[in-house]
């Protein structure tokens, strides 16, 4: 899809969400599809079996199959893999796109203003900052508890798509304020499924389009 929105002189930008950082680095699999774990495991088995010859034997039970795929999995998201690499590098946290009216503020979950506050306002410096963190292979408790990746993060927070009333103005006034930081004039959000359609607040300046497209959630395709 990148390559194929280059050819027309469009971008693509793949952001961070929690699912990337759950089963790409804190080897959290339980939202990867498990016949995608099978047969990883029993490509890597029968791969075992020819190198080995006969004595590797024929065939393998589904919880070597399991065990296996589960370590292929974490392996291609290590550090040095294909996988690990574009997971680590071409993943930002947020990113600004659009002119006029539609110059918008990306991101999974939403930026806070104290994100940007960490960092002089600067999307740049917290994704840079962000991308430092998730160098090598960082330790999953101190990741799950980095500010930029914690439950208050913009890949985890549920700030914006609170359905409190009583919150209503505060969402707002930091949708302001994050806006006036980042330069842009809209925030457009998912990580919340809007189990009735994508829908907006704050006068048109905040988008929440997760529609669970999914089968695994809703199922229902939208377009924003």
């Amino acid at each position: 899809l990148t390559t194929r929105a280059k050819r027309v002189g469009g971008k693509v930008t793949a952001l961070m969400g929690n699912h990337e950082l759950m089963s790409g680095l804190m080897d959290d699999t339980r939202y990867v599809h498990k016949d995608e774990i099978l047969l990883l495991g029993t490509k890597e088995l029968d791969a075992m079996r020819e190198l080995g010859g006969e004595g590797m034997g024929t065939s393998h039970g589904i919880s070597a199959k399991w065990q296996t795929g589960t370590m292929v999995w974490h392996r291609s998201f290590g550090p040095d893999a294909k996988q690990g690499r574009r997971l680590r590098r071409r993943r930002p946290l947020a990113t600004v796109a659009g002119t006029g009216f539609c110059k918008s503020l990306f991101s999974h979950a939403g930026v806070r203003s104290r994100h940007l506050d960490m960092f002089n306002g600067g999307i740049d410096a917290m994704n840079e900052a962000a991308a430092a963190a998730i160098q090598g292979k960082p330790d999953i408790g101190w990741l799950h508890h980095h500010p930029l990746y914690d439950n208050e993060s913009p890949v985890w927070n549920r700030f914006y798509s609170s359905e409190d009333g009583d919150t209503a103005g505060d969402v707002c006034d930091e949708v302001n304020r994050v806006l006036a930081a980042a330069g842009a004039n809209r925030m457009v959000i998912g990580h919340t499924v809007q189990t009735r359609g994508m829908r907006t607040k704050c006068g048109g300046k905040l988008h929440l389009i997760d529609v669970g497209m999914s089968s695994a959630y809703v199922g229902r395709g939208a377009a924003w």
